[in-house]
């Protein structure tokens, strides 16, 4: 496997793309925000829109009872009915939000939670709580193992509802985080997104009315702030956190899901700040990103050398799905890059067929990954039998042991040359020495024969 850097697509493409394509809109910069603390994302894509000091810990209010309603959707029946004690009541302020539970009232849990997330009341969470764990510590327990379950690193839960204590501190990241788990429940953006709920009469209290405090999703209260794109999902307010608010809003198939923390009230218009913030960057985020594509598929990526075909030379590898973002409106389809892996980095053997995967591709764009997609051969590559043949015999002969054989015959050979060579080397000198020494005795005998 190797990788090669393809940092854009092919020009022509991109040219012919801007010039076919409408104008693009223009980015406008994120508006300032009161709030502190400000964590906005979109759950589909996991794309980050926009934060503000997302993991800075403070109280958050209220918004604790989203991590309430998330342990109860998970381990309660919502048919079950709770008894109020004492124990759930000790200790709340008589003015903080709460639903008047009475001790002995009977109330099913899918009321009680409607009385939390709807009326935020906090005697209603610890009715909850001591229904299902017996007790408020021990449900308060589950809130901040459940909380580290789902990688929240800096929260900590100390009561049930929100009210200010020591150690009870969470982020507006991890909030995102909580709510986007609580979100996989139907019945939670559901009950957080009535405006107005009816609770029937109980054995202790006739039947009761509640508004919702969120006014974004509600003008009974306030008309001032409805924002018609807005579904749920929880406010919360004390002294010490602030005015905070997660909400949601989709508009056009794109939902967003933003947490603001430690936002104000105007002292001089006495407008409310986590519901204007939260308008002004839904506003913002849905005139300033779009789902764009970042690969088209079937584009042109690579060419790879092929052999063992007299038809074609290479083949062109293009990837075998799109890939389609939530991204600004000042994308630029040439800022993307790939980050090729060939299967094959050299070349591929024939047969390629239409389709067949050859490599892969990381797809980022500005640091950030946006996918891997297999990258297919556009076109096929038929085998010639005649050059696969030729290649067959050539691998044969290259391989190793083929080799050592071929050279332990050409060693035999040169032997055996060697020794025919030596051998009529030798007899030519026997020959040799016989004549010599015929030719000697001849010299001798005639020196020898008598005078005449």
């Amino acid at each position: 496997m190797q990788k090669k850097n393809f940092l854009a697509f092919f020009l022509t493409l991109f040219l012919i793309t801007t010039v076919l394509a409408p104008a693009a809109l223009a980015y406008e910069p994120a508006p300032e925000v009161v709030a502190q603390r400000v964590f906005m994302g979109e759950p589909a894509s996991g794309e980050i829109i926009y934060e503000k000091n997302p993991d800075e810990q403070a109280t958050p209010a209220s918004l604790t009872k989203v991590m309430t309603a998330l342990i109860v959707l998970e381990e309660a029946d919502m048919d079950d009915i709770a008894v109020v004690n004492q124990s759930a009541l000790d200790g709340l302020h008589p003015e903080s939000s709460i639903a008047d539970l009475k001790v002995g009232e009977e109330m099913s849990v899918e009321n009680l939670l409607k009385c939390v997330l709807i009326a935020s009341a906090n005697d209603a969470c610890n009715v909850l709580a001591e229904h299902l764990y017996g007790s408020v510590e021990g449900f308060v327990d589950r809130m901040n193992e459940r909380a580290s379950e789902l990688g929240c690193e800096n929260t900590h839960f100390v009561n049930t509802h929100g009210l200010t204590e020591d150690g009870h501190h969470s982020t507006a990241r991890d909030m995102y985080k909580i709510t986007l788990e609580a979100l996989t429940h139907p019945e939670f953006l559901e009950i957080c997104n009535t405006a107005r709920v009816e609770i029937p009469a109980t054995n202790k209290n006739d039947a009761k009315v509640f508004l919702s405090t969120n006014y974004l999703i509600s003008a009974l209260k306030n008309p001032d702030y409805v924002y018609y794109y807005a579904k749920g999902i929880k406010t919360g307010h004390t002294s010490a956190a602030g005015y905070c608010l997660i909400s949601s809003a989709e508009k056009d198939d794109v939902y967003y899901l933003l947490v603001v923390m430690g936002s104000e009230r105007n002292e001089e218009t006495g407008r409310i700040g986590s519901f204007d913030d939260s308008k002004a960057l839904y506003e913002w985020a849905f005139a300033n990103y779009k789902y764009q594509t970042l690969l088209q598929k079937n584009t042109p990526v690579s060419e790879l050398p092929v052999s063992l075909s007299s038809e074609v030379d290479y083949v062109t590898l293009v990837p075998d799905r799109a890939i389609d973002a939530l991204l600004p409106n000042d994308f630029k389809p040439e800022e993307v890059k790939l980050d090729v892996t060939l299967d094959s980095p050299d070349c591929v053997q024939a047969p390629v067929t239409r389709g067949q995967k050859l490599g892969s591709a990381e797809v980022t764009w500005r640091g950030r990954s946006y996918g891997t997609v297999e990258l297919v051969a556009l076109g096929e590559a038929k085998l010639d039998k005649t050059l696969e043949m030729q290649k067959n015999v050539g691998d044969f002969f290259s391989q190793k042991w083929v080799i050592w054989i071929l050279v332990g015959i050409g060693a035999v050979i040169l032997l055996y040359i060697i020794f025919v060579i030596a051998l009529n080397v030798k007899r030519r000198r026997r020959r040799m020495r016989s004549s010599n020494y015929r030719g000697s005795r001849r010299r001798r005998s005639s020196n020898h024969r008598p005078g005449r």
